[in-house]
């Protein structure tokens, strides 16, 4: 009967992943750690840390990238400067908040 539980949850997982969610939840709130999903719930913690590298090396990136600009590319720097110093701006709150969504 467990056994086929846990099946029924990780066939949850492929078919609807928003109800698979809200599953774990209840079950993590309610100390249900037997009837966690384990398998599905550690590949989603570690997809999740693979993202937000990607998102902070994108966003380190592109910071990189306007302050070169801002620096070096003096036929552009009068007309787009400002534009270069709020992305910049935006840039470092992004990375100082840990939030890397671009």
């Amino acid at each position: 009967m467990f056994i086929e539980y846990k099946q029924a949850a990780k066939n949850l997982y492929d078919t609807d992943y928003h109800l698979w969610v809200e599953q774990t939840v209840k079950h993590l709130e309610n100390k249900e750690f037997d009837a966690l999903d384990l398998k599905n719930l550690i590949e989603e913690f570690s997809d999740l840390s693979r993202r937000e590298k990607r998102k902070l090396e994108s966003l380190l990136t592109r910071l990189f990238e306007h302050l070169l600009k801002l620096k070096y590319w003096e036929l552009e720097r009068t007309q787009n400067r400002g534009l270069w110093e709020a992305e910049i701006l935006n840039f470092r709150k992004q990375i100082k908040k840990g939030n890397c969504s671009t």
